[in-house]
């Protein structure tokens, strides 16, 4: 049982930090028509031919229609999770299984996002790949602990 739990833990952790830039925000004023002008530099610095940017807009329409039945799907486990748990008799086991669908929604999503992330790599070529990964690395420097959190806090979700 215990094994359980922390083995659920680890999971709701991954999904946390990888559910991160899924509901990141550019900053106001960083953003056209077109979306974010963070996200036109790097196609910018990529050099992208015509094939892949075809290949990447429709790895991301794909995403996006998936991304909407699993949000859907972890909705609906967290509804009946919270229902679970505000019934006068409690079933130890309906809400540990509920639980588990809450887990399991969330490690679809997490899933479903390294997946789509991987599919993007792998239409790029070593160059731009070592390119991608420069300007992301660069993105995140300096943003320890502090920087993070500052994030949360905006969303309610830092406070005690």
């Amino acid at each position: 049982m215990r094994s359980r739990i922390i083995a659920a833990m680890i999971a709701l952790m991954f999904v946390t930090i990888a559910s991160i830039g899924i509901y990141a925000q550019a900053p106001k004023g960083m953003t056209n028509k077109k979306g974010s002008m963070m996200r036109e530099k790097i196609f910018d610095k990529l050099n992208l031919t015509d094939a892949q940017k075809d290949k990447i807009a429709k790895l991301k329409t794909d995403f996006q229609t998936k991304m909407v039945d699993l949000k859907a799907n972890l909705q609906k486990d967290m509804i009946a999770l919270k229902t679970l748990r505000s019934k006068d008799e409690v079933n130890r086991s309906e809400v540990i299984a509920s639980v588990e669908a809450v887990n399991k929604s969330r490690n679809a999503i997490a899933l479903a996002l390294a997946n789509h992330q991987m599919d993007v790599r792998d239409i790029l070529t070593p160059e731009q790949r070592k390119i991608a990964k420069d300007h992301l690395s660069g993105m995140f420097m300096g943003m320890g602990r502090q920087g993070m959190m500052r994030h949360f806090r905006g969303n309610g979700m830092g406070k005690r």
